[in-house]
């Protein structure tokens, strides 16, 4: 009886109210937790949005893709830095991610394409809160979401034919990107990337049978055609920063120091770019190479 009482909105809402709340809480006391809001794709398919929204904004907002599997629940120590820093954000909870109670329903060829859906809802949502301009950022998979609204051209899902590159895009913050995949993207399709952008990796980036070589995270980085572009590269850190994005749940420690300066040098770049701070772009293009416990390389 109480099933034919609840729609699938109200199931949505309660099951990501659950990973809001259940465990330890997602916003400290400087941040506020997220409001989720379901908005509708092609089709009807219902797309919950996280919005952070900070105490004090800056007139920007980011969006922000979820590695393959994941949710944004799960990369508070990259999001949250964010909003402290002034910026809004908006991160949909991908059909892929575990933690979707659709999961079950999109196989793995539809997901690309919900993917895409995606990105064209938080686009516009980022763009109004921006005043027509916003920053893209994601984790692997959804690094590959980020690095498409910046122009790259990744395979485009064969039923939604609208450009993926947006011009909104002010700049592009990518944490361990695919490189070129077959069937996903050639290195041709990295050729098309205008915008400025950050792409991250680590020494230790690589996830057996499908990324054997941490440089293929910085194909990106290589063949852009956006500048600045600014290529990151962590002495000893894997794919998820230990536990610290992505995989919480990993029996392994979180990699702080690296993580913070990974997300620094992100912020740096989004104020240089979209706020046009002088001091951040000193900080960027200014540097000793060494950059703490790595490298930062520079197509300027």
């Amino acid at each position: 009886m109480f099933d034919a009482f609840m729609n699938r909105r109200d199931i949505l809402r309660g099951s990501i109210a659950g990973l809001i709340w259940g465990g330890a809480s997602m916003a400290q006391a400087d941040v506020r937790a997220p409001e989720v809001r379901i908005h509708a794709a092609v089709g009807g398919r219902q797309v919950p949005v996280w919005t952070w929204h900070p105490q004090k904004p800056n007139g920007l907002a980011i969006v922000f893709f979820s590695g393959a599997f994941s949710s944004p629940a799960k990369y508070r120590r990259l999001i949250e830095p964010w909003v402290r820093a002034g910026y809004g954000v908006f991160a949909p909870l991908p059909v892929d991610s575990t933690d979707n109670p659709d999961h079950a329903r999109y196989d793995r060829p539809a997901v690309w394409r919900t993917r895409v859906e995606d990105a064209h809802i938080v686009a516009d949502l980022a763009s109004t809160y921006g005043g027509g301009r916003f920053l893209a950022a994601g984790h692997s998979y959804g690094g590959l979401n980020a690095l498409a609204l910046g122009g790259a051209k990744p395979a485009p899902p064969p039923d939604d034919p609208r450009p993926m590159a947006d011009p909104r895009v002010l700049a592009i913050a990518a944490f361990s990107p695919p490189g070129a995949m077959p069937g996903l993207i050639d290195t041709a399709g990295f050729l098309s990337m205008n915008k400025p952008a950050l792409v991250q990796t680590g020494t230790k980036d690589v996830l057996p049978g499908f990324i054997d070589d941490y440089h293929a995270h910085l194909d990106a980085f290589e063949a852009g055609t956006g500048r600045p572009l600014y290529g990151l590269i962590l002495d000893d850190v894997d794919h998820y920063f230990g536990s610290g994005i992505c995989r919480p749940e990993l029996p392994v420690p979180v990699l702080e120091e690296a993580l913070a300066q990974a997300v620094g040098v992100s912020i740096d770049l989004f104020d240089a770019i979209g706020l046009h701070n002088v001091t951040a772009h000193e900080r960027l293009d200014g540097s000793p190479e060494r950059q703490g416990t790595g490298r930062l390389l520079r197509r300027l």
